[in-house]
């Protein structure tokens, strides 16, 4: 089978600009951009949209919230159970003896 020579549909000149077309920044701007603001809607509005969604709008009730977290503050931590760890083997500071395992002979 004859194959023809495959050309890339993109070359390596067609991917970098030339020097001209590269704007330099010789200063840095004055002042430096800013993000826009996101609006912030209204919880009556987010919740007519909940409703228009078919879910229902939940809120946390902060004195009850409060309640559960000073319980929790308050209660007894439950002590560790288990068995301790054995101390650690002491190091053995004698000096290293060679010793031979095969048979003379």
């Amino acid at each position: 089978p004859v194959t023809a020579p495959v050309t890339p549909a993109v070359s390596p000149a067609d991917t970098v600009a030339p020097p001209e077309a590269v704007p330099h920044a010789d200063t840095h701007p004055a002042e430096p951009a800013t993000r826009p603001q996101a609006p912030v809607a209204a919880p009556a509005d987010l919740q007519a949209v909940v409703n228009a969604a078919g879910m229902e709008w939940v809120q946390t009730d902060t004195q009850r919230l409060a309640a559960v977290q000073a319980d929790i503050a308050g209660a007894n931590v439950a002590p560790r159970l288990g068995r301790e760890r054995k101390p650690a083997a002491a190091v053995n500071t004698e000096p290293m003896v060679q010793v031979e395992t095969q048979r003379e002979g």
